[in-house]
């Protein structure tokens, strides 16, 4: 959820001042620089390329699930552990996640002239030959997975820049 907010800080800065002393948050967000395929496609690539840009006009980070850490830190959080997480496959639901995500942003796409409806169409018709493949591998984004607490006598919070910085 974080990856689609123009100001995440503010909502884990809310989550913080909502959370008894020594209460718990749990995050996880993505990474989209990660994902792969096999072999090449360059349809995924540029799927991935167009979702990037996508994102990053709307104010969005679409990379955000590496600072979720620093995140958290930065708001006020301790104890703070992290995993990290990659689904992908042969077949099955992971092979449908790039095309179900590509298929809810045509609009924005071509609105913002990041691409034309002609090369959304190829786009996805060749990213869902490609799926439709026995003999390919698709993978998801990273998934960053972050926790931590509030600590027990906190009064006050870090300055936001420390999040940031």
């Amino acid at each position: 959820m974080l990856t689609h907010l123009a100001d995440p800080e503010r909502l884990l800065e809310r989550a913080w001042e909502a959370l008894l002393p020594g209460g718990a948050i749990v995050t996880e967000d993505i990474d989209y620089g990660s994902q792969f395929c096999d072999p090449p496609c360059p349809a995924f690539d540029r799927y991935a390329e167009l979702y990037v840009e996508a994102a990053r006009r709307r104010g969005a980070d679409p990379f955000i699930g590496r600072r979720l850490v620093r995140l958290l830190e930065g708001v006020g959080f301790a104890d703070i552990d992290s995993a990290l997480a990659q689904p992908y496959g042969r077949q099955g639901d992971v092979k449908q996640v790039p095309m179900l995500t590509f298929s809810a942003i045509p609009n924005a796409l071509t609105s913002s002239g990041i691409a034309t409806s002609d090369e959304v169409g190829r786009v996805t018709a060749e990213l869902d030959a490609f799926a439709a493949r026995p003999d390919t591998t698709i993978s998801c984004p990273r998934v960053f997975q972050a926790g931590g607490r509030k600590p027990v006598g906190a009064q006050f919070r870090p300055s936001k820049s420390a999040a940031t910085s």
